[in-house]
């Protein structure tokens, strides 16, 4: 499997090193008031440095949803209920609509839930698909798997200051095969290395399998 090229001189994700020896070691055992609680931005679904997973069947209002939390997280503010603890930088990655449909949909949800331009803060930031197409995984010509837009997009989004990614749909992200769990494993792991090196947190909004239960076994991904 490839990585992607280095983002800056002595940057890469996850360098190919030799593996060091494998060894048990002793656990330290801080106290836990020295230990830092997890990062949460929202509720206890998003949080910095990891990758959530919004799935559900097609047409139920997953991009809706999607656009509301971005819109919540970018304002500070509890538009579903949900906790924001304090407002970042949102990046609504839409791999699927034009850019006049993104806007209108943001429009209808920030007229529903009372938002003006100016309690965004410059911190709610779309991208068309369209417009140009993000490859976060893909196979080589020799078989391998290669990530052409990984840096890229991690370099953008550490250059706006982004706390969280939001793509949608994740199967848009990359060219890999759905039903190949190694694939899978793959694509999601490309996002939690952004997640990772830009310290944002990363929500892959899913469809279910055809005809599939709504179920932990639904979705063909594997969370990273």
């Amino acid at each position: 499997m490839s990585r992607a090229p280095a983002l800056a001189p002595g940057f890469e994700f996850w360098p190919e090193l030799p593996a060091p020896p494998l060894r048990a070691v002793p656990a330290l055992l801080p106290p836990p008031v020295a230990i830092a609680p997890r990062p949460w931005l929202y509720g206890t679904a998003l949080v910095a440095g990891f990758v959530s997973l919004l799935v559900a069947p097609g047409g139920v209002g997953k991009s809706a949803l999607a656009i509301a939390e971005a819109l919540a997280l970018a304002s500070g503010r509890a538009l579903l209920g949900e906790r924001v603890h304090h407002p970042v930088g949102v990046w609504v990655l839409n791999l699927e609509d034009p850019l006049d449909e993104i806007e209108r949909r943001v429009a209808a949800a920030m007229i529903r839930h009372g938002l003006a331009r100016e309690d965004l803060g410059g911190r709610l930031h779309l991208h068309s698909g369209r417009t140009r197409r993000i490859v976060m995984a893909e196979e080589s010509a020799a078989g391998g798997i290669v990530f052409p837009d990984q840096a890229a997009v991690c370099a953008a989004a550490l250059a706006a200051q982004i706390g969280c990614l939001i793509v949608d749909p994740f199967v848009r992200s990359h060219h890999l095969e759905e039903n190949s769990n190694p694939h899978m494993d793959a694509a999601a792991s490309a996002w939690a290395e952004i997640a990772e090196a830009t310290g944002a947190a990363v929500l892959l909004v899913h469809h279910v399998k055809k005809g599939a239960s709504l179920d932990a076994e639904a979705a063909r991904v594997i969370a990273t």
